[in-house]
């Protein structure tokens, strides 16, 4: 293993991470989603936000490691990636930044805005594939 070798490591350790510690984010949302209404449903909400609030937003951590590790390590990679899906980063960005507020706001309409950053995140999932596919 050579030495240029070792961040590509570490970006894709990052995105393991960030993938496999996801779940536990988007797994405490569905099951506010699907908590249902009254106390009981009320009591299955406040559990998953008391478990997940001191961390929900450090698993985004890890994928800003990601981003800075491939901009100072391959800065002409980072370049192509981010002009060509442009599109998609910001979609996914408005996403990740909608299921936070969903996250924090749950005193508003915090199942429509965690839904439509989710379905934002879709999209620009999606996106990358074509994307992917495509080039």
């Amino acid at each position: 293993m050579h030495l240029y070798d070792v961040p590509l490591v570490l970006a894709l350790a990052g995105l393991v991470l960030y993938t496999v510690l996801g779940g536990a984010d988007f797994g405490a949302g569905m099951q506010e989603l699907t908590a249902g209404r009254g106390p009981a449903g009320e009591r299955i909400r406040e559990h998953a936000h008391d478990s997940m609030a001191p961390v929900w937003e450090a698993n985004h951590v890890w994928l800003i490691f990601v981003l800075t590790v491939v901009w100072t390590a391959y800065p002409a990679v980072f370049g192509s990636i981010a002009s060509t899906l442009s599109i998609p980063l910001f979609i996914a960005a408005v996403g990740i930044i909608l299921r936070g507020a969903g996250w924090v706001h749950l005193w508003i309409d915090a199942v429509a805005l965690f839904l439509f950053g989710t379905m934002l995140l879709v999209i620009a999932a999606r996106r990358f594939q074509n994307k992917v596919i495509m080039a």
